[in-house]
């Protein structure tokens, strides 16, 4: 700070001193009060975005890729593979069976109905 005279220096802190509080004062009322509407505006927003709830794949698809890949792993004809009613969880559905010879198998699809896996129960 360069100080040309007394009073002038002292005029300059004065203005700085009211100043410096003000913006600190506005400051502190901002910051709680963005806050708080930033939490009300999260509040109301789904969780999730359009693209994670797209439509499904449908149940004749879903099974046609377990079948494909059934009969594939189990080396027997797509026709010799029979299933159970699809259930859904949180954020998958399982598809149960069996093949002509009684082995057991399930086949996961992610939320979408995109095939996961395939395993033997």
């Amino acid at each position: 700070m360069v100080v040309c005279g007394a009073s002038h220096a002292k005029t300059f802190d004065t203005e700085f001193m009211m100043i410096v509080p003000f913006r600190w004062h506005v400051a502190g009322l901002l910051l709680p009060a963005c806050l708080l509407l930033a939490g009300c505006q999260n509040a109301s927003r789904p969780h999730h975005t359009s693209a994670r709830h797209s439509t499904p794949a449908s149940v004749e698809d879903m099974t046609s890729q377990c079948r494909d890949q059934v009969a594939w792993r189990y080396n027997t004809r797509v026709g010799t593979v029979t299933f159970d009613a699809p259930e859904a969880f949180q954020r998958s559905y399982e598809i149960r069976g069996a093949t002509q010879r009684r082995e057991r198998f399930t086949c996961t699809f992610d939320d979408t109905g995109k095939f996961m896996s395939l395993s033997m129960r």
